[in-house]
Formats: structure tokens, sequence, C-alpha cells
């Protein structure tokens, strides 16, 4: 994994994911990462707390970091097999899913639909 991306959670009733360019214009907005309130939705917060129970922060420019966000978790975590399990666990919370830094754009569903 690149420094660049990281992994982000959404909460499905609170962020627009229809559309590709709806969701990029929220994600823009929400990047600005100023709801530093560390409260988030049920689901959210179980998302969040497994992968930091298995990938704790750790420090440097590379390291494994979260923001946790009333709508959104943002998780970098270099480890290899950070993406399938952020992948596969917000499939099973019902969150959506999407990888910033990526070369290809795009927002996974639960059911697995891909908005691009």
């Amino acid at each position: 994994m690149s420094v660049g991306r990281a992994y982000v959670a959404f909460d499905l009733d609170q962020v627009p994911h229809s559309d590709i360019q709806d969701f990029l214009h929220w994600f823009d907005l929400a990047a600005e990462f100023d709801d530093d309130s560390g409260a988030t939705t049920p689901m959210l917060t179980r998302w969040y707390e497994t992968l930091l129970a298995r990938y704790q922060p750790t420090p440097g420019w590379d390291g494994t970091k979260y923001f946790v966000a009333s709508d959104f978790v943002w998780a970098r975590i270099n480890a290899p097999d950070a993406e399938e399990t952020a992948r596969q666990l917000a499939r099973e919370l019902g969150v959506g899913f999407y990888i910033t830094g990526d070369s290809t754009i795009e927002v996974k569903l639960p059911d697995g639909t891909v908005v691009a």
C-alpha cells in the first residue's frame, strides 16, 4: 500500500452515493477533516474498532492512522492484508467503502454495487 491510499467506510444514510460526482464532492468537503467529534454510527464504530484491534496506530509518515467523523471513518493502514480486511468488514456491516488515492475511482456498496 502506498502512503497516499486510505480506506473510507461511510454511512449510506448520510453520504450521497448514487452518483460518483456527488460522492466525490462530499468526500472533497469531508476530507478537510474538520469533524473531529470522534462519534459516529454504531456500524462505523464496529468497523473502526475491529480494524483498530488488528492494526494499531503507528508513528511516522507511513504509519497506521485513523480519523472518526459522524458519517465516515478514514483509515490509513500499512499492512498487506488491510485492504481485503477493511473491504470485507464494510460489506458485512452494511456500510459503503471507498479507497482514496487509488488509480480506479469507485465506491463499493454492501450489496456489491459499484458506483464509478
